[in-house]
């Protein structure tokens, strides 16, 4: 009779744990975007490794300053591409500068411009390992203007350009990585020029919120670490997203006595 009881209670307390619901991951982003590499955090202190190199670098096919190939991760040159024909049904034209760049490339850009400055870092060419242009996501996008020009300076923000590049990035899933109110954060001047992309969601996320890529990474992460205090793994929230995004199957018999198959996915 007590091994009745016993077993009983185990089944109970098995069945209570395999009921336990687990904690919903809450955060507005999708768990998968934000652990993606797409969102990974490029700066002085959290550097690119030297051999780095994205796998998926393609030629860039929009206007150039330079008749230089120039390459970056398909995802953002598909939208980098897509934002240029916008602009141009805008009336808008735009031209890219520069993209991916390897650590070797930045080293001697970095080390160049140290020796023009006496050894001084104005900050306007990163520390190799620093510079987003390694990730292959980023992209500096001027007008005619300073696409001739030697330099650039924050005067970009003023032009037709500049002022459309701002309001319409996000759209492509790209942000101002530098903004001009961030640069006590970033560590970098303001660079109305430099987009970087994320993607959509996260994208807008951060400019609906007025956030910059450091402030978003330490925004999530303390988030991630909540949801695992109660009991919650990435891979549980990954199923929980699966999910959520799985579509709906419905069957429809036709008359003719075919079978009609509908998906319908949730967002």
């Amino acid at each position: 009779m007590i091994k009745k009881i016993l077993a009983l209670m185990m089944c109970v307390m098995l069945f209570a744990c395999y009921c336990k619901a687990e904690p919903a991951w809450t955060y507005p982003i999708y768990i998968r975007a934000l652990i993606s590499d797409i969102n990974t955090l490029v700066n002085k202190d959290k550097p690119l490794d030297e051999k780095y190199e994205p796998h998926d670098l393609v030629p860039v096919k929009v206007r150039k300053s330079s008749s230089v190939e120039m390459l970056g991760r398909s995802v953002a040159v598909k939208a980098l591409q897509d934002m240029f024909a916008a602009a141009e049904k805008d009336g808008i034209t735009l031209y890219l500068k520069s993209a991916y760049r390897s650590y070797s490339t930045q080293n001697t850009m970095y080390s160049n411009r140290l020796e023009k400055n006496k050894g001084v870092d104005d900050e306007l060419v990163q520390y190799p390992g620093s510079s987003e242009h390694q990730s292959g996501l980023s992209f500096d996008v001027v007008n005619q203007h300073y696409a001739k020009a030697k330099g650039m300076n924050a005067g970009f923000f003023n032009t037709n350009e500049g002022k459309w590049l701002d309001e319409n990035c996000a759209r492509f899933g790209f942000v101002i990585r530098y903004p001009n109110d961030k640069e006590d954060i970033t560590k970098i001047k303001y660079e109305p020029w430099h987009i970087r992309y994320l993607g959509l969601d996260i994208a807008n996320y951060m400019l609906e919120h007025d956030l910059c890529h450091e402030e978003f990474t330490e925004e999530w992460k303390a988030a991630l670490e909540a949801y695992e205090s109660e009991g919650g793994t990435i891979s549980t929230a990954i199923e929980y997203e699966t999910r959520a995004t799985a579509p709906s199957v419905t069957e429809q018999n036709l008359e003719n006595g075919d079978t009609e198959i509908s998906l319908e996915f949730n967002d």
